[in-house]
């Protein structure tokens, strides 16, 4: 597979510290020493949606493949610029996951925030062409 670790990066984000040790212990439990894979293999403490773009920025990843895997474990948010701007780098492919109502979900956590944001839904779904609030009234399996 012409594997190395100057050809092959992969790169983590967590933004929980408790996951984040959690996520590098797994990483050494199932693989060993990290250092003697022979892929590069990093962990970084953040968000992934905010703060992808600056790391893929700081690595020098734009401009060589990128498979950009982002899940809605929690509440990723990843801006659909971000996406669209991976997924226009050469030979790079971008999935973003959500999970089962998550989109309810995350409308009822911003109608019931004090500092309802819809402009977060706007960010992940490129604006509010693309989304609309649902009937409050609608029980949330009728959203």
């Amino acid at each position: 597979m012409n594997l190395s670790r100057q050809r092959v990066r992969l790169i983590f984000i967590e933004k929980e510290r408790p996951r984040y040790e959690h996520l590098c212990a797994e990483l050494v439990r199932c693989f060993g020493p990290l250092e003697d894979l022979p892929v590069h293999v990093e962990v970084h403490p953040g968000e992934a949606g905010p703060d992808s773009g600056e790391l893929l920025t700081k690595l020098d990843a734009w401009g060589h493949p990128i498979l950009g895997i982002f899940d809605s474990w929690g509440n990723i948010n990843v801006p659909l610029s971000l996406m669209r701007r991976i997924a226009h780098n050469p030979a790079s492919e971008v999935i973003t996951t959500f999970g089962p109502n998550w989109f309810s979900r995350e409308q009822g956590r911003q109608m019931a925030s004090e500092d309802s944001n819809p402009e977060t839904l706007d960010m992940v779904f490129g604006g509010r062409e693309f989304w609309s609030p649902a009937d409050a009234a609608l029980r949330p399996d009728e959203r």
